[in-house]
């Protein structure tokens, strides 16, 4: 770029140099021109005054003699001379015969001599084949012209003296030239370093490189240009910084928000996306920024929000239930502050968790007041029983005070598992851990759950590992998931069934398992089997508060183990458990 500006510069310098040099040769030529041509006439208007004296008689009556001096004083002037009279005819010439010459009178130094005046004329001798310069004087006698002495001479010596200049203007041309491109090409070269270093500069801003160092501290205009170039990079470098902070919190806070954030220009094209939006809807965040809202949502409701927020200017807000996502939402669209800006924040709410936990307390509730309802209808019944007189009867009473006690001791044990569920999975509960014998706690439990199999019609199978190792864990809560697991295969296995339990080594924890051949549950039913009060729907008539599997489950978790179960419908089902293995400590 510095070598193309300086010959932009130099070159217009050039042509000016060289135009003012040929003006300039031109001029001098012109002059010397002049001067020699009025030199020249000033010597042979001396020497035709000389003539006039010798030839005036000459002029009246030519002789020979009139030929003779013109002949002498031809080669003492080295000019020609030529005498004419006053009718233009030639009386003699030192270079050609007079007799065969033409009439004079019409040559325009001849007829200016006539009128009184000296006659100058410059022009190209055909009969010499030569540009010549001609001087005429008249010879005057008493003040009355009675011919005309001319001189002439050829211009030789002024075209060679002409050509002279032209050569030494050329010369001087080119050699100045020569001196004016190589001072011109190192001051501008000077002069456009400077330049050439802020071009530099401007060029490692381009690319995004704001921090360079002042580069000239000089006075004049680039001096200027580069302290305002190097503010500019401090201010813009400032304002980048700041920018990529508030940028940095920005993705920070939109990253780590739970809601999905979706900002759109007024035309619906997606300008930010954050990664809880991409989960919502599935989509890469990186991929549709750039699309359009449609495309990535997918939902007429929330296109439909967007677009009356753009019409009306107003926030809108709906609720949706996605059930192909199986999530709830809410949709709340925001339009701009200032309507220029034109961008507009899509809020996506996920409520999913929330409407969960309140169907569950609903749920809780639902199950409660129905665990609840029937004992407190049954002990209504025989407390309005006994009001009416049965009271009196002893063998009636005493049944019905039976049942009471039935009811009451249901509805104790309900609030007992409640409150023992809450005190799990609030963690309040203190784990009574002690080394166990796997095998003597299975043993023992089979043994206490073998007298309500038998009433069943059911037998007990067992399969233990031999040689289990000690695991630590609170025994009697341990005992109780073996208890709930057990009963609840009692409890949907058809008399005749087999209950298997089953404890094997998986090197790092022991695996519990109770397989029934009972009913079985459906797949789409056996991912809610641990929650609370959750029953199938023919168990629902069945004892039981619907509290153990979950009880089971939140006792395991507390041990560090893992609850889970397997299941065909009509084949029977699987309940596994694991804990981990008690590791012994080594005794420094």
């Amino acid at each position: 770029m510095k070598q193309y500006l300086a010959w932009r510069i130099t070159i217009p310098i050039v042509i000016l140099v060289i135009c003012g040099m040929v003006l300039l040769g031109i001029y001098q030529a012109d002059t010397a021109r002049n001067i020699y041509i009025s030199d020249l006439v000033s010597n042979m208007r001396t020497e035709a005054e000389i003539l006039i004296g010798l030839v005036e008689k000459g002029v009246n009556d030519p002789s020979d003699e009139l030929n003779n001096t013109v002949q002498n004083y031809a080669d003492i002037f080295n000019a020609r001379i030529t005498i004419i009279n006053t009718d233009g005819v030639v009386l003699a010439d030192s270079e050609a015969d007079q007799n065969q010459m033409e009439n004079h009178l019409a040559r325009p130094e001849i007829l200016m001599a006539l009128g009184g005046k000296e006659g100058v004329e410059i022009r190209y001798s055909k009969t010499l084949d030569k540009e010549m310069l001609y001087v005429a004087e008249p010879v005057t006698v008493s003040g009355k012209v009675i011919g005309v002495i001319r001189l002439s001479t050829h211009m030789d010596q002024l075209k060679s003296i002409t050509n002279q200049i032209v050569k030494t203007m050329l010369v001087r041309v080119i050699l100045v030239t020569i001196l004016i491109v190589i001072l011109a090409i190192v001051i501008i070269n000077r002069l456009l370093h400077p330049l050439h270093d802020l071009t530099n500069a401007a060029r490692t801003i381009s690319s995004g490189n704001y921090i360079i160092s002042p580069i000239h501290s000089t006075r004049d205009e680039l001096g200027i240009l580069s302290d305002a170039l190097h503010q500019m990079t401090k201010k813009i470098q400032s304002d980048i910084s700041e920018l990529e902070s508030q940028t940095s919190k920005l993705n920070a806070i939109l990253s780590r928000m739970s809601d999905g954030v979706i900002i759109t220009d007024s035309r619906g094209k997606i300008l930010l996306m954050n990664p809880a939006a991409s989960h919502i809807f599935r989509m890469d965040s990186h991929k549709t920024t750039g699309g359009s809202l449609t495309e990535v949502v997918r939902h007429h409701q929330i296109i439909r929000l967007w677009e009356k927020c753009v019409s009306t200017g107003q926030p809108q807000t709906i609720a949706l239930d996605l059930r192909t996502e199986r999530a709830f939402l809410q949709c709340i669209v925001i339009p701009p502050d200032e309507p220029q800006t034109g961008f507009y924040l899509c809020l996506f709410q996920d409520l999913t968790e929330l409407r969960r936990l309140e169907m569950v307390r609903q749920d809780f509730i639902s199950n409660v007041s129905h665990e609840l309802r029937t004992p407190l209808a049954s002990m209504k019944a025989i407390t309005e029983t006994l009001q009416e007189g049965a009271l009196n009867d002893q063998v009636n009473s005493k049944r019905f005070l039976t049942h009471m006690e039935i009811e009451i001791d249901r509805m104790t044990q309900l609030v007992d598992e409640l409150m023992s569920l809450d005190r799990l999975e609030s963690g309040a509960v203190t784990l009574n851990k002690k080394p166990c014998h796997t095998k003597d706690l299975v043993i023992q439990t089979v043994e206490r759950m073998q007298m309500q199999a038998k009433r069943a019609g059911l037998s007990f199978s067992t399969d233990i590992d031999d040689d289990l190792p000690a695991i630590e864990v609170d025994g009697g809560l341990i005992e109780q998931v073996l208890v709930n697991l057990i009963h609840n295969a009692i409890k949907f296995t058809a008399p005749g069934g087999l209950i298997t339990i089953a404890v094997k080594n998986k090197t790092d924890a022991l695996c519990f398992s109770i397989r029934d051949t009972g009913l079985g549950i459906e797949p789409e039913l056996l991912g809610r089997i641990f929650e609370r009060f959750y029953k199938t729907d023919k168990a629902r008539s069945s004892s039981g508060t619907g509290l153990g599997l979950s009880i089971a489950r939140h006792t395991v978790e507390a041990h560090g183990g893992k609850i889970w179960a397997e299941s065909k419908v009509g084949e029977g089902s699987t309940f596994y458990f694991n804990l981990p293995i008690a590791r012994p400590v080594n005794k420094q």
